[in-house]
Formats: C-alpha cells, structure tokens, sequence
C-alpha cells in the first residue's frame, strides 16, 4: 500500500519537472513592457501618482524583472515602499502609503492597477474599408 503512494508522488514530481522544463516560466519582463509604451495606469493607480505612459524602472529602490513585481503583496504591504518611474524623461519617485493594500478589495481591483501597454498588431486593412475613407 505505501508503495502506490510513493509512486504516484513520485510520478507527480517527474511529471511537474517535465512540464516546468518544457514549458517553463513565462512572465512579461520589465524592459518589455519599457520599451513598448510603459504602463497604462487605471484610478487607483493614479491615485497613487502613477500616469499612463509611465516606465517603472526600480521597486523600492531595486531593479526588478517580472512585471508582476510591481503588484505583490510585500511591496504593496511594506512600509516606505515606493516606484521609481521615468516620466518624460525624468525620474521621479512615487511613494506608497502604507494603508494602500485596503484598496484592494476584490481581485478585480488588482487587475485594473497597471497593466502592461502593448504594442497593437494590424494584420491586413480590406480594401472595402479602405474606399469608405
């Protein structure tokens, strides 16, 4: 009996190592989002200062990768946290109150943060369409 156990664990492991290794990890790096536009800042976020346009270069003071380090808990929930962003050329520093995790009530309220601007792709224009205008 202990030995299906221990087979069916082991099974799943293999089974997770070859998914994360075929698979793998996918996130939206920061330089990505940087290079194409920024962020588009929603009302919260532009309660905290944060505009649409807006390239968060560092999280409290560090350099990050994952875009979705820009909403974690431990910067949301610490204390002095701030974004260093490049606004217009210029870097500012938008600190983070401390009793700003409140505003997330719901997970929708995450979602409609910041999220990345991407770049929008137009495949083909039809013809029609070009002879109304």
């Amino acid at each position: 009996m202990m030995g299906g156990i221990l087979v069916n664990v082991a099974v799943g492991i293999f089974i997770f190592i070859g998914l994360t290794y075929f698979i793998g990890r996918t996130y939206i790096p920061k330089d990505f989002v940087n290079e194409n536009g920024g962020i588009h800042a929603y009302e919260l976020a532009e309660s905290l200062g944060l505009k649409t346009g807006d390239q968060i270069v560092r999280i409290n003071g560090s350099d990050f990768d994952d875009f979705q380090d820009v909403i974690k808990a431990d910067v949301l929930l610490g204390e002095n946290s701030t974004y260093t962003v490049l606004r217009d050329g210029r870097e500012i520093t938008i600190e983070i109150p401390g009793n700003f995790i409140e505003n997330f009530s719901s997970k929708e309220a995450a979602q409609s943060f910041v999220v990345p601007r991407l770049p929008s792709i137009i495949g083909s224009v039809s013809k029609k369409l070009l002879q109304i205008v």
